[in-house]
């Protein structure tokens, strides 16, 4: 009995001493764990809070002098800070992007060159955005990228300073948006790319430096007090870049037509360049052009258009703008007629053309793009082809005189707003059984009969002609439940099965 209390006393011996030894090592680990939170000095959020410590002391930390280390998956520790800053390391190893400041309460920031021993090349989106008490910054020259919205809403920001040297190559979208006290930027040379509202709303810039070398630049990228000041009609150049055409004219009076001739040696068209400006009539594109920026022209009042015949990327032909190399055409009037040529359509080609009446999808046409014919309210009849599959979003969207439509077997899908507000589309011819089953599947797709009054549904939408020269039915036919629901089942004609909607 001795000896069997004595066994029992040394398992509950060893099993306390394994419990104080686990317990040693779980508070060991969390331990570690907490100091490593407390002095990693990263925060990543743009709310404007300082880095604080566990909570209970409310200090400022100050990472270790050197920078705080991270460990990689590969076991690789990385610097992650160095105490005023937060870096990423690039995707090739052998350059930094800054990813914000630790005190988001600075009034100055000086972003270094180098950090860890590798450049620093990016400012990562929104870095520095909603630094609401920055007042200025310096750029190092190893600086390439600009990520989109990185100082954006930096209301008290006045100067920007690029090192001399400079390689920026790109500043993406909105990274300046609403600078409001930004009053002189001097942009470096060699600069290539400013997206699309770099420095909209920058309400104080007056002295803006853009150098000649800038190829390419978005919709609104220069919307601020700069272009706000221009005195005189006329094509605003930014670098190599045709920006926009300012039309002054008397308040009260219309504004007088425009005829834009694109001077030689303008490489790029930006983005939104003359959009909606209904009193363009004509524009003429030099040879040196190489790219268009998207809704260039549209809803514009282009009635002639002229692509220099020396231009190797864009042709004009029947008052469009045609690609060789795609074959696809960018913009067309109310007078084009789609050349045979033309494989596809580009979004908002025709958009916003008024008079354009007719319109036939010549045969090559494979891809239309989206919106490509909205806001046409004169269109009365389309004609597609027999090679289109898809009709995209927006594509006839309140082409309100369309009073027909001919939806032919190889449509394969219609976007749910490619024919809405189509209020004249009371006859539709269907062909397609892909098209008839989408309606019985989702009520976006119902917007192509929406006005309809009367379908016609092919009695061959479901036949299958085998190898042999069999035909047999498609397992897939059923009755459209949209049409039983709001369409009156009649006779069949001429191959079509007709619906007529019921009386309300």
């Amino acid at each position: 009995m001795k000896r069997l209390s004595l066994i029992i006393l040394s398992i509950m011996l060893i099993a306390a001493i394994l419990c104080v030894a686990v317990a040693c090592d779980d508070n060991s680990g969390t331990q570690n764990i907490d100091n490593g939170t407390n002095q990693s000095g990263t925060n990543t959020d743009d709310s404007g809070g300082n880095d604080k410590d566990d909570g209970t002391g409310g200090e400022v930390v100050t990472p270790p002098e050197g920078g705080d280390d991270e460990t990689e998956e590969g076991g690789e520790v990385t610097p992650t800070s160095d105490g005023v800053f937060t870096y990423a390391l690039n995707a090739d190893g052998e350059t930094y992007t800054v990813r914000g400041a630790i005190d988001k309460n600075s009034s100055e920031y000086a972003i270094p060159a180098i950090f860890g021993g590798k450049p620093v090349t990016a400012i990562e989106s929104e870095a520095f955005r909603r630094s609401d008490y920055l007042v200025a910054v310096s750029i190092p020259a190893t600086v390439t990228d600009i990520g989109e919205r990185a100082f954006s809403l930096c209301r008290d920001l006045e100067t920007v300073t690029f090192e001399e040297g400079s390689e920026l190559n790109a500043i993406g979208a909105r990274a300046f948006f609403e600078c409001e006290s930004l009053d002189n930027v001097k942009l470096p040379a060699g600069l290539k790319y400013v997206g699309a509202g770099a420095f909209e709303g920058c309400y104080s810039l007056m002295d803006l430096t853009v150098p000649a070398s800038v190829e390419r630049i978005g919709k609104d990228a220069f919307e601020c007090a700069y272009t706000d000041s221009v005195a005189t009609s006329g094509i605003v150049y930014f670098g190599k870049v045709a920006y926009k055409y300012v039309n002054i004219y008397d308040e009260g009076q219309s504004a007088p037509a425009v005829d834009a001739v694109i001077k030689e040696g303008t490489v790029a068209i930006a983005d939104s360049a003359f959009e909606g400006m209904t009193e363009l009539i004509s524009v003429t594109v030099p040879a040196s052009v190489t790219h268009i920026g998207a809704d260039a022209f549209t809803s514009t009042g282009l009635a002639s258009i002229t692509v220099d015949k020396a231009n190797t990327v864009y042709y004009s032909e029947s008052n469009a703008i045609l690609t060789y190399n795609t074959a696809t055409l960018v913009k067309g009037t109310a007078s084009t007629v789609i050349p045979d040529s033309v494989a596809a359509i580009a979004d908002n080609a025709f958009k916003g053309v008024t008079g354009l009446v007719n319109i036939v999808i010549p045969v090559r046409v494979t891809t239309i793009g989206a919106c490509a014919f909205e806001n046409c309210a004169s269109l009365e009849t389309v004609t597609l082809n027999s090679a289109v599959t898809v009709i995209p979003d927006g594509a006839f969207r309140n082409c309100t005189a369309l009073k027909e439509i001919k939806i032919e077997k190889p449509v394969k899908e219609i976007a749910g707003t490619a024919f809405s507000g189509c209020t004249a589309l009371k006859t539709v011819w269907i062909d397609s059984p892909d098209v008839i089953i989408a309606c019985n599947m989702s009520l976006e797709a119902g917007h192509l009969l929406e006005a309809a009054e009367t379908v016609y549904v092919s009695d061959r939408a479901f036949v299958i002609e085998g190898e042999d020269g069999e035909e047999s039915e498609d397992p897939r036919k059923q009755e459209a439940a949209y049409l039983v629901a709001f369409f009156d089942k009649g006779a069949s004609s001429d191959g079509y099965t007709v619906w007529t909607r019921k009386a309300a």
